[in-house]
């Protein structure tokens, strides 16, 4: 609980900087990135305590993203809304729509770790062994063959039995 507690402060503070970017002058909407992070952590809480709506928060947060340019200075979001969801739908065993919520953040922000990890184990949960290899081929060919890390060979065993 005091993690929870802690990141329920986070949020807070995170509504006062979307506040206080609201002004920012300038093209580009800090307010509102700033706010998908804010729904984020909101959501993430609020799925900790087991209360309802945790799953359409996430949701308005990936939406809001989805809505948004991608700052060109910076690298992309800090974690997308779209893989934040489809690991809460893992979570819940809501693999189809889990598998999609991956592949949507890999549209946007391509080859990231989680997403790609993720994306490949929720076709797996689901059976879709084509689509499952598809990701895992993508997740090994994006790292580096010395990296040791679990999730990589849970795809590297996948893939020798596909």
């Amino acid at each position: 609980t005091g993690y929870l507690h802690h990141a329920e402060r986070m949020a807070g503070h995170l509504t006062e900087l979307r506040d206080g970017a609201a002004g920012l002058p300038g093209s580009y909407d800090w307010a509102t990135q700033v706010e998908i992070q804010e729904k984020a952590v909101r959501a993430w809480v609020a799925y900790a305590r087991g209360e309802e709506g945790a799953l359409e928060l996430m949701r308005s947060a990936r939406d809001l993203e989805a809505t948004t340019e991608k700052n060109p200075v910076t690298p992309g979001e800090v974690l997308p809304a779209a893989e934040l969801l489809a690991d809460m739908l893992m979570r819940e065993r809501q693999f189809s729509e889990a598998a999609d919520a991956y592949e949507a953040a890999l549209t946007r922000t391509p080859n990231r770790f989680n997403s790609m990890f993720g994306a490949a184990r929720a076709a797996e949960q689901l059976g879709e062994l084509e689509r499952a290899a598809k990701h895992f081929r993508a997740l090994l060919n994006a790292v580096s063959p010395a990296a040791d890390d679990e999730r990589l060979a849970h795809a590297q065993r996948f893939l020798m039995n596909a």
